[in-house]
């Protein structure tokens, strides 16, 4: 899953979870139950204690898989898809992780790549409907939405940057959805940008390409 820290890294495996579960410094991870639905959890990270969290609503028949995770102000928002039902961002107030309390839809299922935040305001990669939605995290609904395809999804402070399915990153403006400049991370139109990240100034990306390990 893609996520977005504002502190530590803790990562924590256990017996009745599969090894992959990432989180930060506040101790939210996301995880996949040896069931296969997902789940949101709380952990203190400094005892590895687990103190709350909410296994994923199954819509129908596929599993429900977390792909991304933020925190704005006292709530952790979570990004999911499930197969061909709804792919919903999920609501949790950090004190108490044992249910939502709000979500969102998206305009397809399996909408949801990659989620950020610019601080005040979620901001989705929405790849099958081909949009950039802005997400009040207040009412969970669009404040604004732009028609641009993307895999990843991040905000430097200033821009955001969409990382795309033919191996390229778009800066855009926020403010208008307008593609500022379009870097070339690898060559190749089947290479997928799966996460993308500005720290100090400088891009990373991590991409793959079907049928290979990603780089």
């Amino acid at each position: 899953p893609s996520i977005q820290l504002d502190g530590l890294v803790v990562g924590r495996s256990y017996s009745e979870h599969m090894a992959r579960v990432v989180g930060h410094s506040s101790g939210v991870v996301m995880s996949r139950t040896t069931l296969q639905n997902g789940a949101v959890r709380r952990f203190d990270p400094a005892t590895g204690e687990f103190t709350g969290g909410e296994a994923f609503p199954r819509l129908g028949s596929s599993d429900t898989v977390g792909t991304g995770l933020v925190i704005i102000g006292t709530n952790v928002f979570a990004s999911t898809i499930a197969g061909s039902d709804e792919s919903r961002l999920y609501r949790y107030p950090i004190g108490a992780m044992n249910a939502h309390d709000g979500y969102y839809v998206a305009p397809l299922a399996a909408d949801l790549m990659s989620i950020c935040s610019d601080g005040a305001f979620i901001w989705a990669a929405c790849n099958y409907s081909g949009l950039v939605v802005k997400i009040d995290p207040t009412t969970l609904t669009v404040a604004a939405s732009f028609p641009l395809s993307a895999t990843s999804i991040c905000h430097d402070g200033t821009h955001l940057f969409l990382g795309g399915s033919n191996g390229t990153v778009r800066k855009v403006d926020p403010a208008t959805g307008a593609v500022l400049q379009t870097i070339t991370v690898v060559s190749g139109s089947t290479s997928i940008v799966g996460s993308v990240l500005v720290a100090a100034g400088t891009l990373y990306a991590l991409v793959w390409t079907p049928g290979t390990s990603p780089e």
